[in-house]
């Protein structure tokens, strides 16, 4: 296994690109409700999260994921982690630059890892001078590792002139895609035409030797100071830094954790950020401006252990350190803010957390069908996520009725299940959906007292 920067692309053709956040992993999936419950008493088919897709890294993380049915989450009694995460899909110039970041990276771990004993099972890959954007080219005019040039370029003196600067590990070609590939009225890119969406697109990496080959990051000296945000070795730090500072009118970050500073007092924490969001925000207050800052981030990071443990240390120095971020230790943003005269800080910039919650329908329904059928839920339950392929047995389709051999306990399980009305509430996720019912409108079979040990939040009981 091969170490990356997290990295999530995929290239179609050359012509589009999707890029983001997802994982193609266990836990990932979800929908737009975001349920925290799977529990279907009345119907085990009705599962949206089979096996370790029923995940909460607060409760437990993966382990030993190669023997996938090895759960140890049981649905009746923990809620799942609802996931939030972007992905973007991407046409034009940009793909370029994309395309020379995949070659430039499989090059790089193909030459590391493979020997010549082993060619023939994999292949380098190439671009053309011509698909190789500018940014990706050495001082001595040759290409970075990797990315290797099969015809010359035309003679183009201005690109010449930026041939001779050297950025494997920044953002280099962006630069170009803006200028050349989204600027006002030119349908064409490189003597090719391209769909034109309105938007300018910088793509910044994270890229050092041991993942590409290349330096960290250097700066642009041949580019207009006003268009550089690359003045020193963060360049991606300084990207967030520029937007903030140039926003008209709102910003929003959404975030696994919110860790910054607004000056040199906040170390270990050196990036700015912090300092740049102040800055933007008094300067709103000074000019009379509308303007908002949002900022999303869960309410605890997503490690499992109960926060009081020893072992939840580094969970809690994270969460100390966001504080320190927002509002506390005298150096925070609020009070950077406050600080420099805006009365209300939180009239320009307020932080909220991603968690919701839900309602497993584990009470009286599932104790009748469990009784009548003899079978526990939860033991039905795996012998249905084997049938789908994603069983605790690792079996899948290779047993149980589909091969004309019986899923005893699912069998009877869900015939009992079938003779009792079923519920459209085994996740009450719509009540907090735009238009959905009220939570108080919502039935449950049981006492008062399950129902209120029934609710659930990401990781934790309700209460």
């Amino acid at each position: 296994m091969v170490g990356a920067h997290h990295e999530k692309l995929c290239l179609i053709d050359g012509k589009m690109a999707f890029m983001g956040g997802l994982d193609l992993c266990f836990g990932r999936w979800d929908t737009n409700s975001h349920p925290l419950a799977d529990a279907h008493p009345t119907d085990v088919n009705q599962a949206l999260f089979p096996g370790q897709d029923f995940n909460n890294a607060r409760v437990y993380d993966f382990e030993d994921v190669t023997n996938y049915m090895n759960n140890k989450l049981d649905r009746t009694k923990n809620s799942r982690m609802g996931w939030s995460d972007l992905s973007l899909c991407l046409r034009g110039p940009i793909v370029e630059d994309l395309r020379a970041h995949f070659v430039q990276r499989w090059n790089f771990i193909f030459n590391e890892k493979y020997d010549l004993s082993q060619q023939g099972k994999y292949t380098p890959l190439s671009l053309t001078t011509r698909d190789i954007p500018d940014g990706y080219y050495k001082e001595d005019g040759l290409t970075v590792q990797g990315v290797e040039a099969e015809e010359d370029r035309e003679d183009d003196p201005e690109e010449d002139s930026r041939r001779h600067f050297h950025l494997p590990g920044g953002a280099g070609s962006i630069y170009d895609t803006i200028r050349e590939g989204f600027r006002s009225n030119t349908p064409h890119y490189r003597g090719r035409e391209v769909q034109q969406s309105g938007m300018s697109v910088q793509l910044v990496r994270s890229c050092a030797r041991w993942s590409n080959g290349g330096a960290t990051e250097v700066s642009t000296p041949t580019l207009p100071r006003s268009r550089s945000l690359l003045t020193d070795q963060h360049s991606i730090a300084n990207a967030y830094m520029q937007v903030i500072r140039d926003s008209q009118h709102f910003v929003y970050i959404e975030n696994q954790f919110f860790i910054t500073a607004t000056d040199d007092e906040q170390k270990p924490v050196r990036n700015k950020i912090g300092a740049a969001l102040v800055e933007r925000v008094v300067r709103a207050y000074q000019n009379g401006e509308k303007y908002k800052v949002i900022v999303c981030m869960p309410s605890v990071p997503a490690f499992a252990g109960d926060l009081h443990a020893d072992d939840s240390l580094g969970t809690r120095a994270i969460m100390e350190f966001q504080y320190q971020s927002i509002c506390r230790g005298g150096h925070s943003i609020i009070e950077a803010i406050e600080k420099a005269g805006v009365p209300q800080a939180k009239d320009y910039i307020r932080f909220y957390n991603l968690r919701n919650y839900d309602r497993i329908n584990a009470g009286a329904t599932m104790s009748n069908v469990e009784q009548a059928s003899g079978v526990n839920f939860e033991d039905a339950r795996k012998e249905h996520d084997d049938i789908v392929g994603a069983g605790y047995d690792g079996r899948g389709e290779e047993t149980g009725a589909v091969a004309g051999q019986p899923n005893r306990e699912y069998d009877r399980y869900q015939e009992a299940a079938s003779h009792v009305e079923n519920s459209r509430f085994d996740s009450v996720s719509e009540c907090y959906m735009d238009g959905g019912p009220s939570i108080k409108d919502i039935p449950w079979s049981g006492s008062e007292e399950a129902e209120m040990d029934a609710f659930v939040s990401e990781g934790e009981d309700f209460q």
